[in-house]
């Protein structure tokens, strides 16, 4: 058996590269459609082409952190919420916030792939533009709101991102990895795995090593 341990400065690598590329942006609107049907009759008469507008965006680098119960990937970012009618948009809040995501790895042959959960939300409301109920009620709305909404999109890119190729399993010098698992350390995931040992290669190699130097 032989173990590998890997860095949680390897998948940050990967997350600076998704961040550079403007992965975390979303935009969605909801309009009438999106009410229960036994309201939408009133919102016609009332307000037909009103809209709410929601954006969020990615504000920090999204970063691993790697400790004995396993990978959490923390995203920071904020919101706004705007209101739409007739050619003419409101701003209703804008909020801070953070996601909180476990990743959970699974193996397939020699690559490491994984899915992402959603473990909490926490947003910080620094402007609210509506007063009364909404405004003392805008934090729990949100952390509500972003689970049911927002988070599936970004959920969606992420499984993209993290299983569209996976992470090889290197080989090294004719040695083969099976049967992989994988537990943690403080700042590091230490993989351990059964393995195949392809003699020529190795000798071939090393012969080559040898000759080089």
């Amino acid at each position: 058996m032989l173990g590998l341990i890997i860095s949680e400065s390897v998948p940050n690598s990967i997350l600076y590269h998704i961040h550079e590329n403007s992965l975390g942006y979303f935009e969605d609107s909801y309009n009438i459609r999106h009410l229960p049907k036994s309201l939408q009759p009133l919102a016609r008469i009332g307000c037909s082409g009103c809209k709410v507008i929601l954006k969020a965006n990615m504000t920090e680098r999204p970063n691993i952190v790697i400790d004995r119960n396993g990978i959490v990937l923390i995203l920071e970012g904020n919101l706004g919420a705007y209101f739409f009618r007739q050619n003419t948009t409101y701003e209703l809040l804008t909020a801070d916030g953070v996601f909180r995501v476990i990743l959970k790895p699974q193996f397939r042959h020699s690559l490491v792939f994984s899915d992402v959960q959603l473990t909490g939300v926490d947003f910080k409301v620094y402007k609210a533009d509506l007063k009364g109920m909404f405004s003392t009620t805008a934090k729990k709305l949100l952390n509500f709101i972003i689970p049911k909404t927002i988070w599936p999109k970004i959920q969606k890119s992420l499984r993209f991102a993290i299983n569209r190729r996976g992470f090889q399993i290197p080989s090294i010098c004719g040695v083969e990895f099976e049967k992989p698992h994988i537990g943690y350390i403080k700042h590091a995931a230490i993989i351990t795995t059964d393995f195949k040992f392809n003699l020529p290669h190795f000798l071939q190699v090393f012969q080559k090593f040898m000759k080089n130097n």
